[in-house]
């Protein structure tokens, strides 16, 4: 599939990204999206409370997502990522090592 070519390209600055299209504004993620939503939004809420919980193997080989499991408040507030609904997730692998440590 090939999309047309925009009119005109400018240098993005960035040099894995190359030339991006002349209208466009480059910017670090950080300053147009919130990363990482703080938790303080359900301190209000019973630590009984069910709510959707994603574990990493309810993400497909084909990436889709198992969106069925719930768990209460107490059991993953501490050792998982928060997000809401409609957020964009990105699953991070840490490296073995990191793992071993961790544990």
């Amino acid at each position: 599939m090939s999309l047309p070519r925009y009119p005109s390209y400018k240098d993005s600055g960035v040099e894995w990204l190359g030339e991006v299209p002349a209208h466009w504004h480059v910017k670090r993620l950080r300053y147009v999206a919130e990363l990482n939503p703080s938790k303080s939004e359900i301190n209000a809420l019973d630590r009984g409370t069910m709510v959707s919980f994603m574990p990493m193997d309810a993400i497909g080989d084909d990436g889709g997502l198992n969106l069925g499991q719930e768990r209460h408040i107490s059991e993953v507030e501490a050792g998982y990522t928060y997000f809401r609904d409609g957020d964009v997730t990105v699953a991070r692998l840490l490296p073995a090592t990191k793992m071993e440590k961790a544990r």
